[in-house]
């Protein structure tokens, strides 16, 4: 996957979209961890829907494999 270039307007906003709704934390979290079971992806997406500097460290490393 290409490294995606984002502002970091554009990437706090993707944090705030993602930390305010679930469903689109848990597709992103699934599209972004591979070989994990879905219990283990709802693990994640809860431990990062919880803090938001966790959540942006996921988001950057997840834009930039």
């Amino acid at each position: 996957m290409a490294e995606v270039e984002m502002t970091e307007k554009e990437l706090d906003e993707l944090v705030d979209e993602l930390q305010n709704d679930p469903s689109e934390l848990w597709e992103f979290v699934s599209r972004n961890s591979e070989d994990k079971t879905e219990s283990e992806i709802d693990a994640i997406a809860n431990e990062l829907e919880h803090s938001s500097l966790d959540l942006r460290e996921f988001v950057i490393h997840s834009l930039n494999k």
